[in-house]
């Protein structure tokens, strides 16, 4: 389970989890729980947060896919770039773009679109971070892109975010008709 998990050996700094360690094998113990190595992650993070004192934090939304040879449990045929066809997990990441490290994931079967609980999966991640500093800086991809998105982000008093959105005519039919105005006497400008 741990070789296809994208985290625990990431924390090592070389991609692989040492063999004759017994750090490896309390890894093992909980590398097949989902909820304690969630908890994990949020604990790692929140010392680093405590070390650090970062006014903003950005985190970066995204999802992967990992492919795997074999029948390993959860794999399913999706998409997956690296290996057209392939059975492959996809991961759901937060990840702390400062300091490179990953906040949360979350890791389905291959079949499943990284977009599905993305809602729940960030309300999680802004629910345990969002009170730690003074403003938090989201981004995602078009992928992510939804109503719903950003009404889960602007339910955070602190967070803003980067959200890319599809490139539909109309939209911007609509940047055109929209009225600009000067921002703060500099050539920038803003439209309601």
């Amino acid at each position: 389970r741990l070789k296809s998990d994208r985290v625990l050996p990431e924390l090592f700094g070389n991609g692989s989890v040492p063999h004759s360690t017994t750090i490896r094998g309390d890894l093992l113990k909980f590398g097949c729980l989902d909820l304690e190595r969630e908890e994990f992650l949020f604990r790692l993070n929140e010392k680093l947060l405590y070390f650090v004192k970062p006014k903003v934090m950005i985190i970066d939304i995204d999802g992967t896919a990992t492919p795997v040879e074999g029948h390993q449990e959860g794999a399913e045929r999706g998409y997956c770039p690296a290996s057209p066809g392939s059975r492959c997990f996809q991961h759901l990441i937060a990840t702390w773009d400062e300091m490179k490290t990953t906040l949360a994931i979350e890791t389905r079967p291959g079949n499943t679109h990284c977009v599905n609980g993305a809602i729940e999966f960030i309300r999680k991640v802004l629910d345990r971070f969002s009170h730690q500093v003074d403003k938090i800086i989201v981004r995602c991809d078009a992928g992510f892109y939804s109503d719903e998105m950003l009404e889960a982000l602007e339910a955070y008093e602190n967070v803003e975010y980067e959200v890319s959105g599809a490139k539909l005519k109309h939209r911007v039919g609509q940047l055109d008709e929209s009225c600009f105005k000067s921002y703060h006497n500099s050539e920038s400008e803003y439209a309601t």
